[in-house]
């Protein structure tokens, strides 16, 4: 009787012992993490891939979704980085696991529009600009997330911007790139100076410094009041709204451009904008 206890009581120690030594799921995806931080691709792809092969739809199977697409990127192979970054949208959460939980729908989200920008950058990689287009938009739509204040949301505004103006200027539609990146030139907390730099790329295959600085004056210039309190410029045929410029949105119309000192004044405060002053001081 003695014997059989030892023996039953041998084998329960040996799977306690097995049990306590087993990887959890988290160890494999922080030894994946690890991994990739190291510049070890192959060997963070083996991690991730256990993860996303025998673990629930948490968290970290998403978060091992999205890496799993960033590595095979690196590694050059788009069509599985596509295949990764589409699960990682597509992806949704079982309500036996949120049941308890913190939600996680704002970091499945951020994931989501993650993917649609990597989806986005893989497409253009291989001159597929239409499904380029579309996972931008999406990233800038569908599956935006909310920003904590008015300088993010300008922020990612001008990011996807000039990803989209690249993706028109690319698939030979480059009125559409020129239109997309002057809706960021007047920016002032969304760090416009990229817009603007590749505004100014792109224009410069057409105009030279000298006549881009004249158009410019001549817009600058035009300041009208547009439906009784909207401020705009006309800038290449586009009418470019400066309202904020020169007002609280409370106070417009704050100048009476049929006043000749008024708009000078007013032509002189959009003349502090970024836009003006990197364009009037090109070289």
């Amino acid at each position: 009787m003695k014997n059989r206890i030892f023996v039953v009581l041998f084998f329960v120690l040996v799977i306690v012992s097995e049990s306590f030594s087993q990887k959890m799921y988290t160890d494999y995806f922080n030894e994946a993490i690890e991994r990739y931080q190291s510049g070890d691709l192959m060997g963070a792809l083996s991690s991730f891939k256990y993860v996303v092969n025998y673990k629930p739809k948490n968290i970290v199977y998403i978060e091992a979704l999205y890496f799993s697409g960033l590595i095979n990127m690196k590694l050059n192979y788009p069509q599985t980085a596509i295949s990764f970054y589409k699960k990682t949208i597509e992806t949704s959460f079982d309500s036996a696991y949120l049941k308890g939980q913190e939600s996680p729908y704002s970091i499945l989200s951020h994931y989501r529009q993650l993917s649609s920008e990597e989806l986005s950058e893989t497409f253009y990689s291989v001159s597929k600009y239409d499904s380029a287009l579309i996972y931008i938009y999406l990233a800038d739509t569908v599956y935006k997330i909310g920003e904590e204040d008015f300088n993010g949301v300008e922020e990612s505004h001008a990011r996807h911007g000039i990803k989209i103006a690249r993706i028109y200027e690319k698939s030979g539609q480059q009125d559409k790139a020129i239109d997309r990146l002057l809706k960021a030139v007047f920016y002032v907390f969304g760090r416009p100076d990229e817009s603007i730099a590749e505004l100014i790329r792109i224009l410069q295959k057409e105009y030279t410094v000298s006549e881009l600085k004249e158009i410019t004056d001549k817009s600058f210039e035009s300041i009208e009041l547009y439906n009784g309190k909207r401020y705009c410029i006309n800038f290449l045929g586009r009418r470019l709204d400066i309202t904020y410029q020169l007002c609280d949105y409370r106070d417009s119309p704050c100048f009476d451009l049929s006043i000749p000192e008024q708009k000078k004044k007013a032509v002189s405060i959009i003349k502090k904008t970024k836009f003006y002053l990197i364009i009037s001081g090109l070289k």
